[in-house]
């Protein structure tokens, strides 16, 4: 009996429901705070994956970039190539050749033969001309020529 006077005196048993309750917030703070970490986890994790994502998407537009330069020249070769095939002169290949180089890529002797619907000798003719003239060069790349614009 004391014993229990004393406890209520000094609020012992006060105090022992305030830990109690302390400890039920600290584990609950606790629950919340490993919650809190594992979402935050989970979220690096989304965001690494995003940037996984956004390189592979950035490779895409440089691919989509490319082939619509590639686009834009086909276009122009077969504008160029129906002049080509009416007038059939140097000076026509020469301004078709031109066109194709202007949407600045290098082009294969081959892919311009075919482009342009023209014969090797025609081809390598005017070539050699515009090479003369600075505005064209040949480049090898193993066993590939080149053309590329210079101007």
């Amino acid at each position: 009996m004391l014993r229990e006077k004393i406890r209520s005196w000094l609020g012992l048993d006060e105090l022992e429901e305030k830990i109690n309750l302390l400890e039920e917030e600290l584990v609950s703070t606790m629950e919340t705070i490993n919650m809190v970490k594992k979402e935050l986890e989970e979220s690096i994790g989304r965001l690494e994956s995003e940037k996984v994502a956004k390189s592979s998407f950035e490779e895409v537009i440089a691919r989509l970039e490319g082939l619509e330069k590639r686009l834009d020249m086909i276009v122009k070769v077969s504008a160029s190539q129906q002049k080509v095939k009416e007038l059939s002169n140097a000076e026509e290949i020469e301004k078709a050749i031109l066109e194709v180089l202007s949407a600045g890529n290098k082009v294969t002797v081959s892919e311009l033969k075919s482009l342009l619907g023209v014969s090797t000798r025609q081809l390598y003719k005017v070539l050699s001309g515009l090479e003369k003239s600075k505005k064209v060069k040949k480049e090898r790349e193993g066993k590939k020529v080149f053309i590329k614009l210079l101007q």
